[in-house]
């Protein structure tokens, strides 16, 4: 954190655990954002992709269409894609890492990235 501050590499929006930045201001900002649309009577839908609480509910399809809209590249969207399809998981414990794993599967679809 301490190189990405100091070369300046962390968004605006990057709150929790910055010197001068309180978590706070995050929930207020969406608050205020809300109450804006809403007074202004104007249609709006936000996307949480929470790298560190949420990292396992991101619905990985609606991320590749976002990233298509924001003008990734094909080939870079179809790479992360089948990535994501093809990673292998395992679990990892203070005891080990386990020896069984899992993937994502038609008949038992994974979220995020693992």
């Amino acid at each position: 954190m301490h190189k990405l501050e100091h070369h300046r590499l962390l968004p605006d929006m990057q709150l929790g655990s910055r010197p001068s930045k309180l978590c706070n201001t995050a929930i207020l900002n969406k608050r205020l954002t809300i109450d804006i649309h809403s007074y202004k009577k104007q249609p709006m839908a936000f996307i949480e992709n929470d790298a560190v609480g949420c990292y396992d509910r991101i619905v990985i399809p609606l991320v590749l269409i976002f990233l298509k809209i924001l003008g990734v590249s094909p080939n870079t969207v179809d790479s992360l894609a089948h990535t994501w399809s093809q990673t292998m998981h395992s679990i990892r414990t203070l005891y080990g890492t386990s020896t069984q794993t899992y993937k994502n599967h038609p008949d038992k679809l994974l979220y995020g990235p693992g």
